[in-house]
C-alpha cells in the first residue's frame, strides 16, 4: 500500500468514526429530550411540516401569476435539515415506546395495519411491479411519522391539536402578511373565479390555493373544537381562516366546509352531554343553534337550486359559459381522468407505477400541470393497479370506522376531519404518502392522530387553551 493510499484509507476511516460518533451523540440527545418532552414529540411533527410549508415558500421566490419558481439550495438545506429533524423525532418515539409498556393492552392496531397495507399496496408493489417501476427513497419517510403516532395512541390528542391549531395560526398570520408586503408570493392575479368581482387567488404560504383552502378550513375545524381563551385572538384566527378559504377559491373546499362545519357543531352539541350525570359538559346552546341554522342554509340552499326552475329562473343562465364549462369538466379533471383509466388499462394489476405524473410523464401526455390524478380513488387505480384500489379502500373504510369510534373522544372533530378529508378525495388526492411535507400530508397525519383517539381515556369537555402552545390546566 502507497503513502497515497494509506492516507485516503484513514481519512476514509476517521470520517467514517466521525460520522458514528455523531450518530451516536445525536441519537442520545434526542433520546433525552424524548424524556424530557415525551408528550411534545408527535406533536411537534405537525409544527415542523407546518414550517416548512412557509419557509420554502418564502425561499423559493415565486410568482403565483405566473407558477414560476425559483429552486435555491438554501430550500434544499431546509428540506434536508426538516426530514432530518422529523425522522429522528419519529425513530426516539419508536425506541422509548418500544422500551416501555405505554402501549400494552391499547387498540388502535387495526388502523395501523390497514395504513400498512395501503402503503405497501399504492407504493411498495408498483414500484417493483407497475408498467414503469422504479424506487424512490423519499416515498419511504411516510411510515415513520404514522408508526411515531401509533406508538403514541395514548397520549392526549389534545396537545397534538393544539400544536397544530397555533401552528396553522401563524401560518395563516404570516400568509396575510406576505400578501401585503409581497403579493406576487401569495395572490394569482387576473383568475376568472365564481366571486363576482374578484379576480384574484389567494395562495398564501401554502403550495397552490388548491393548498391554502384545505389548510384555512382545517385551522377553522381545530379552533372551533378547541378555541382560544383570548377573544381577539379567537376572532381574528376565524376572521383570516373565513377569508383565506374565501379567496382560495377552491370550489372542492368549499363543499366540503358545507358538509363539515355544521357537521361538527351538531356532534359537539351532541357530545357535550356526560353520561351517566344527566349534565352538559359544556353550554352547547350556542353550538347547537348555530349547527342547526348553518344546516337549515344548506337545506334552503338546496331547495332554492329545485325551486328557481320552476319559477322560470335557470340556474344556467345566471352562470357565465366558463364557469358552465367548469362545472360540466370539473376544471379539465375529466381528461385526466381518462389518463388515469387508460394507464390502469395498460396494467390492470398494479398500475403504471410510483412516477406517474412526474415531469416526463406530463410532457409525454402534454399536461403540464397534471401533478395528480385529481381523483384519490383514481389516483390508486391509475398508478397501483386493482391492487392499490383495494388497499385504498380497504384504509379509508378502516379510517371512518376509527373515526366515528373516536367521535366522543374527539367530540365530533375526528368525523369532521375524515368530511373534509372524504370530499377532497373526488376532486384531489389528500390521502397521498408520496411526500410528508406537504399540507394533504398534515391534515392526514391529524386525522390518524385523532381516529386513534379513542386509545385515550379523554376527558368530557375541553377547556380553552390559556396559552398558544401548553394545555390549560385540567383539560
Amino acid at each position: 500500500m502507497t503513502t497515497d493510499q494509506m492516507i485516503a484509507f484513514s481519512i476514509y476511516v476517521s470520517g467514517a468514526l466521525l460520522l458514528s460518533l455523531a450518530a451516536v451523540l445525536t441519537l442520545g440527545t434526542a433520546m433525552e429530550v424524548e424524556g424530557r418532552f415525551r408528550r411534545f414529540m408527535v406533536p411537534s411533527l405537525f409544527l415542523i411540516v407546518i414550517g416548512y410549508l412557509g419557509i420554502s415558500t418564502v425561499l423559493s421566490g415565486r410568482n403565483a401569476s405566473t407558477h414560476v419558481h425559483m429552486i435555491d439550495l438554501a430550500i434544499k438545506a431546509v428540506k434536508g435539515l426538516t426530514i432530518f429533524t422529523a425522522l429522528t423525532a419519529c425513530l426516539v418515539r419508536l425506541l422509548a415506546a418500544s422500551f416501555s409498556r405505554e402501549n400494552s393492552g391499547n387498540g388502535g392496531s387495526s388502523l395501523f395495519l390497514a395504513f400498512c397495507l395501503f402503503f405497501l399496496t399504492n407504493t411498495v408493489l408498483t414500484s417493483a411491479f407497475g408498467t414503469q417501476p422504479d424506487f424512490m427513497y423519499y416515498q419511504y419517510y411516510a411510515p415513520f411519522l404514522f408508526a411515531a403516532v401509533f406508538a403514541s395512541r395514548t397520549q392526549d390528542p389534545e396537545i397534538a391539536i393544539r400544536f397544530a391549531k397555533c401552528g396553522l395560526l401563524i401560518f395563516l398570520a404570516g400568509s396575510c402578511i406576505v400578501a401585503i408586503v409581497a403579493p406576487d408570493l401569495a395572490i394569482q392575479r387576473m383568475y376568472a373565479g365564481w366571486i363576482p368581482g374578484i379576480t384574484i387567488r389567494f395562495w398564501g404560504l401554502a403550495s397552490h390555493a388548491n393548498s391554502m383552502a384545505p389548510l384555512a378550513l382545517l385551522y377553522l375545524l381545530v379552533t372551533i373544537h378547541q378555541p382560544f381563551e383570548r377573544r381577539w385572538l379567537r376572532h381574528l384566527g376565524l376572521v383570516m381562516g373565513v377569508t383565506a378559504l374565501v379567496l382560495a377559491q377552491s370550489k372542492t373546499t368549499w363543499v366540503a366546509a358545507a358538509f363539515a362545519i355544521p357537521l361538527l357543531l351538531v356532534l359537539r352539541s351532541h357530545f357535550s352531554w356526560t353520561p351517566g350525570n344527566g349534565r352538559r359538559a359544556q353550554a352547547p346552546n350556542k353550538i347547537g343553534r348555530a349547527g342547526a341554522s348553518l344546516v337549515a342554509l344548506g337545506v334552503l340552499g338546496v331547495s332554492a337550486l329545485l325551486v328557481l326552475p320552476e319559477m322560470g329562473v335557470s340556474v344556467d343562465r345566471v352562470l357565465a359559459p366558463t364557469a358552465r364549462n367548469e362545472i360540466a369538466t370539473l376544471t379539465g379533471r375529466d381528461i385526466i381522468w381518462s389518463v388515469a383509466v387508460d394507464e390502469w388499462r395498460r396494467n390492470p394489476l398494479f398500475g403504471y407505477g410510483v412516477t406517474m405524473w412526474d415531469d416526463a410523464f406530463r410532457i409525454q401526455i402534454g399536461l403540464d400541470e397534471a401533478t395528480s390524478a385529481h381523483n384519490q380513488f383514481l389516483e390508486s387505480l391509475g398508478a397501483a393497479g386493482l391492487v392499490g384500489l383495494i388497499g385504498l379502500i380497504a384504509y379509508v373504510g378502516t379510517l371512518l370506522l376509527y373515526a366515528i369510534n373516536s367521535g366522543r373522544a374527539t367530540r365530533g372533530l375526528s368525523v369532521a376531519v375524515f368530511t373534509m378529508i372524504l370530499m377532497r378525495c373526488f376532486t384531489e388526492t389528500p390521502l397521498e404518502v408520496g411526500a410528508f411535507l406537504t399540507s394533504e400530508f398534515l391534515a392526514h397525519l391529524l386525522l390518524f392522530h385523532l381516529a386513534l383517539g379513542q386509545s385515550y381515556r379523554v376527558a368530557s369537555a375541553v377547556r380553552p387553551a390559556t396559552t398558544l402552545i401548553l394545555p390549560a390546566r385540567g383539560s
